[in-house]
């Protein structure tokens, strides 16, 4: 039986936003060391950006899931219920997994003394391992660098855009947003980013440089866009799609859905069979 119930595991899980946002990696990765790393336990894609986070990992978890692939999907932030940030094959936590998670560690965490952000990041992370996913699509809180999210061993890292927010933390021009943004990229991980400004582009080059890392960009050559009937076509890698309208509505949609594309189109050099039929089904069932 569980020592908390769902209300109360709630309670405390919310109580941690006493403690403020924390910029930096000490605190969640010596916690995960303590539950035996569970972030290594399976393949991972780290989405940051200033919009289409969201999206773009919500349309990569349902293509994937739609290929069989069990696949966690990590998002924030939730509009009812803290569950529903985390997700696997479309399906939120369920209350006793959230209660066993407090029951076993309440007393770590407050020693340590996790935020809020902190603290459902590792829930996320040990969730997936425990469920045994096969690949989980992780989106940042915010920047990048100092994130909680940014204690992965990734297959592939993407920015979706850059422009400007939370200014007074990142930074006040777009090549300091921007480097935090890049702070995801690992060594010798390929990085994909979506149409960027030139400033921010010189960015994302420099961070790839130094980490011997294959920067892969979005190209307008890669899509087209019919704004009258809100369709594309996108060609990239192998990976051909005509008159494709997605499940999401909006031109930022039809910018995000060409950028899970062109991800898709990298999973193949990692093992990944990915098919046309199972792409344009699972981007259609995208919420």
């Amino acid at each position: 039986m569980p020592k908390h119930t769902f209300e109360a595991a709630e309670k405390f899980i919310l109580s941690r936003e006493f403690f403020g946002m924390k910029l930096g990696l000490e605190n969640i990765t010596e916690f995960l060391n303590q539950l035996g790393s569970p972030q290594y336990n399976y393949h991972t894609i780290h989405i940051s950006g200033t919009n289409g986070k969201g999206s773009t990992a919500a349309m990569l978890a349902s293509v994937l899931q739609e290929h069989g692939y069990k696949t966690g999907l990590f998002t924030s932030p939730h509009l009812i219920s803290l569950r529903e940030r985390i997700q696997i094959n479309g399906r939120i936590i369920p209350k006793p997994s959230v209660c066993s998670f407090i029951d076993r560690n309440r007393k770590l965490l407050a020693k340590k003394k996790l935020s809020f952000f902190e603290l459902i990041t590792a829930m996320a992370l040990e969730y997936f391992s425990k469920c045994k996913v096969d690949i989980a699509i992780i989106e940042t809180g915010l920047g990048g660098r100092l994130d909680a999210s940014n204690v992965l061993n990734p297959l592939l890292t993407i920015t979706t855009d850059i422009s400007y927010d939370h200014v007074e933390i990142l930074g006040q021009t777009l090549a300091k947003i921007a480097n935090e943004k890049a702070g995801i990229i690992k060594p010798k991980t390929p990085h994909l980013i979506g149409l960027l400004p030139s400033q921010a582009v010189k960015v994302f080059e420099n961070r790839c440089d130094n980490m011997n890392s294959t920067l892969i960009k979005l190209s307008e050559k890669d899509f087209k866009f019919n704004l009258s009937k809100m369709t594309c076509d996108f060609k990239s890698n192998g990976l051909q799609i005509t008159n494709f309208k997605p499940a999401l509505l909006g031109i930022h949609q039809l910018r995000n859905s060409t950028l899970t594309l062109k991800a898709l189109s990298v999973l193949p050099h990692f093992g990944y069979k990915i098919k046309k039929r199972a792409v344009v089904k699972g981007l259609k069932k995208a919420k």
